[in-house]
């Protein structure tokens, strides 16, 4: 990405929750956050395809598959369980395109923790199937992984999980499947650690991400392999 064009840019921390680890699974949440800044977005989706047990047992969401309503829920304490607010997958990345376009107006940098091994992929994916690729591209100039970018500023560490960084930096207790929580949690971490120089001058543009995740995802479909896993989940 042209330097000129990285330091305009608004870097935007965002992460994913899923039905699971395949490029035939879907987004169940979107959550995102404007770096320095308490602008935040967040929007859980209704997908069209089964929450997997691992999934569904790391996020606590499911479906009502029973009276096949269609509708989202997440298991709470006590074995209750909470309705949530959510929409088509269509609506939901229109919603977050939506609010891109106001936090930058010279273009954003997407940011997250494990993008090139999970995020992107299911990001782009999910842009591709509902024919949104274009669009995004309008608002966003670049991608960023924070993982090596944390990993250099502190180098020497056992795991560069999200949750292992954030309960030895930060000495806080995340809900770590909950997006809005992950995405409040590398804000302070990339806030503390102030590496928002290093992720503008690291990001790649979003035509070069989106070309490589299509590729992969093809190769990987053919082969029936999965999605590589995020750093959180591992």
């Amino acid at each position: 990405l042209e330097e000129a064009n990285a330091a305009r840019a608004t870097v935007v921390l965002f992460d994913l929750e899923t039905t699971g680890f395949s490029y035939q699974d879907q987004i169940t949440q979107i959550a995102a956050r404007v770096m320095n800044s308490d602008s935040k977005f967040s929007r859980y989706v209704v997908p069209t395809c089964p929450i997997t047990p691992r999934a569904g047992g790391l996020t606590g969401l499911f479906l009502d598959d029973i009276e096949g309503t269609g509708k989202l829920f997440r298991r709470t304490e006590g074995f209750r369980a909470e309705e949530l607010d959510a929409v088509g997958l269509s609506e939901a990345l229109m919603e977050f395109c939506d609010w891109l376009k106001i936090q930058g107006s010279s273009g954003v940098i997407l940011a997250s923790h494990g993008l090139k091994t999970f995020d992107l992929r299911m990001l782009i994916a999910s842009l591709e199937a509902v024919d949104m690729l274009d669009k995004m591209e309008e608002l966003v100039v670049g991608f960023v992984d924070t993982h090596p970018v944390l990993k250099s500023r502190k180098p020497n560490r056992s795991s560069y999980r999200l949750p292992m960084l954030a309960g030895q930096i930060l000495e806080t207790e995340f809900d770590w499947h909950e997006a809005v929580s992950a995405t409040d949690a590398l804000h302070e971490l990339v806030e503390k650690l102030d590496v928002g120089d290093e992720l503008r001058r690291r990001a790649d543009t979003y035509r070069s991400c989106k070309t490589r995740a299509l590729y992969l995802k093809r190769c990987r479909v053919a082969r029936q392999l999965p999605v590589p896993q995020s750093p959180t989940d591992l």
